[in-house]
């Protein structure tokens, strides 16, 4: 990934290398990035990148809500709204459907 500062002061940098995807990002005002890349992988790739180092917090919580464990972390939540939300996220059982259809998932 070659990306300058999120809070768009610098040059380009490349902050990661790999063999499989390859974006650019460019941060404007209010830290918003703007990725290029020559196909929607390697444009996706650079999203989950830019979002990765500005919004870690924000990632976090929804694997925590996905997997069905806010109130475990965050406690029962005003109005038990986490115990809710944990019954919710489990009867859909999206935790376990991505478990199994991981590694069938492409490769490309």
């Amino acid at each position: 990934v070659a990306a300058a500062s999120p809070s768009g002061e610098g040059d380009t940098k490349v902050l990661g290398a790999g063999t499989r995807y390859r974006a650019t990002i460019r941060w404007a005002e209010g830290r918003v990035p703007n990725i290029s890349g020559s196909s929607p992988e390697n444009v996706t790739f650079g999203q989950g990148w830019s979002s990765g180092a500005t919004r870690p917090c924000d990632l976090l919580d929804m694997v925590i809500k996905l997997r069905g464990e806010r109130s475990r972390f965050f406690g029962p939540g005003d109005g038990d709204a986490n115990i809710t939300s944990d019954i919710g996220w489990r009867a859909i059982g999206i935790a376990t459907i991505a478990a199994r259809d991981w590694p069938g998932a492409s490769r490309r």
